[in-house]
């Protein structure tokens, strides 16, 4: 792929299911390609709460994985150019 987006997913999934979600958009995406995306943050004020359950109507009761940014950097460590 020349371009993949992942806008508000990847948080819904555990650590390691991360780390695999993402090896497998590396691995498809062209050379010089973009990956697009948004990860929620430990400092997030929609989503988090005392226990990482998310309480809003159309998704309660789903877990959540909040991210530091060393978190993010380490998820994002085998691409070549990062904007964060």
């Amino acid at each position: 792929f020349d371009v993949i987006v992942s806008w508000g997913v990847l948080h819904y999934n555990d650590w390691e299911d991360a780390q695999k979600i993402i090896s497998e958009l590396k691995r498809i995406l062209k050379k010089g390609g973009y990956l697009i995306g948004s990860i929620r943050s430990s400092k997030d004020t929609h989503l988090k709460t005392k226990d990482q359950i998310v309480n809003l109507q159309d998704i309660k009761g789903s877990k959540v994985k909040l991210y530091e940014l060393e978190e993010v950097k380490l998820l994002l460590q085998n691409f070549e150019q990062v904007q964060y």
